[in-house]
């Protein structure tokens, strides 16, 4: 006789479970450690890490969780299928299990450690603000180091003492005045004086901090910049109070443009 499935097993689904998940889309190997990490928070999430990975095997001595397992699997390759786009999904639908459609895009796309490394550290000392807000810019930058931060491969303290203690937080001082450095290298020269400011301070700040200040002075500059037809209306208007009519006196015209007569001095004529 079949065994009823647990609501909190890996193989219980339940009835309202969309096959779709709120997920970057695969594109190739140049966003599959983003996408990978996101699937697997979301498998996570849902108890089904283990039909990537192979833990959950489908048990064929019990029919009702032979089926539940089919079932399930189904419905992650459908989660995995529906976040790929089509080109990468055509190569894989027809994959049996979630696990083997897995491996296959890990086989495919994932970049050895040492190359990733590497487009990293190049990004991250090429990236520039280029008119994108500070928010924008910053974010982008913090997602470099992140996947940077995991693919770091550091033995683990087991012991710690005041020195090490010290020496870690240290370290991790180093880091962020590292990533504050690379942060202000990108920004616009706009940001030039509170730069200079920034750099000046004893002892440096964060990078989140950092990221505040230009924030605020990014708004600051935003509040206090005429919009670009305003400033061409307003130098227009600037260099007509400079202009001065040496026939008739008036300012707004020269006197190659003067419409006074040379005779009478009135306007509308330039000859009695």
């Amino acid at each position: 006789m079949g065994t009823k499935i647990d609501i909190n097993s890996p193989l219980y689904l339940h009835p309202s479970e969309g096959t779709t998940l709120n997920i970057e889309k695969l594109e190739g190997s140049s966003n599959y450690r983003s996408w990978r990490s996101s699937m697997e928070i979301a498998l996570d999430s849902k108890r089904k890490q283990g039909f990537i990975t192979g833990g959950e095997k489908k048990e064929t001595s019990d029919s009702i969780k032979a089926k539940a397992w089919e079932t399930c699997n189904n419905m992650v390759m459908a989660w995995i299928l529906g976040s790929t786009f089509k080109s990468i999904k055509k190569s894989v639908m027809f994959m049996q299990s979630a696990e083997s459609i897995w491996k296959q895009l890990e086989s495919r796309f994932a970049v050895p450690n040492g190359s990733r490394k590497y487009q990293l550290c190049k990004a991250m000392f090429g990236i520039k603000q280029q008119g994108t807000k500070v928010a924008d810019y910053y974010t982008d930058l913090k997602c470099l180091w992140e996947e940077y931060d995991s693919l770091k491969d550091l033995p683990l303290l087991t012991k710690m003492n005041t020195e090490m203690t010290a020496f870690v937080k240290a370290m991790r001082k180093e880091e962020d005045d590292q990533k504050l450095f690379q942060f202000i290298n990108g920004l616009s020269e706009q940001f030039g004086t509170l730069r200079s400011h920034v750099l000046m301070l004893t002892p440096l700040p964060s990078v989140e901090a950092a990221c505040g200040m230009f924030q605020r002075e990014e708004s600051q500059q935003e509040i206090f910049t005429l919009p670009k037809e305003e400033q061409d209306a307003f130098a227009m208007y600037e260099s007509k109070i400079e202009m001065k009519c040496t026939n008739c006196g008036k300012i707004g015209h020269t006197i190659e443009k003067c419409w006074a007569c040379k005779v009478c001095g009135k306007l509308g004529h330039t000859y009695c």
